[in-house]
């Protein structure tokens, strides 16, 4: 695997502290791992290593900020 894009990944606190990644792994998978979230989803609020973008509605309730309709196939 040399690069991983995720959208909106699901990505919570409970998520977060219930897996348990070793220090060499984690490092790895920091390198590889890109994640791209809208601000305000709170589905994927605790994601790392993320790029957050505006959704393109300011006033999206939550479904709509978890959808994938902001991103686009233009190049991140």
């Amino acid at each position: 695997m040399n690069v991983v894009h995720a959208f909106n990944p699901g990505y919570t606190k409970a998520f977060h502290e219930s897996i348990k990644v070793e220090n060499p792994i984690k490092k790895e998978l920091d390198k590889k791992v890109n994640i791209h979230r809208v601000k305000k989803d709170i589905v994927s609020a605790w994601s790392h290593n993320e790029t957050a973008f505006d959704h393109k509605d300011k006033n999206a309730d939550m479904l709509d900020r978890h959808s994938l309709d902001t991103f686009t196939n233009e190049e991140i």
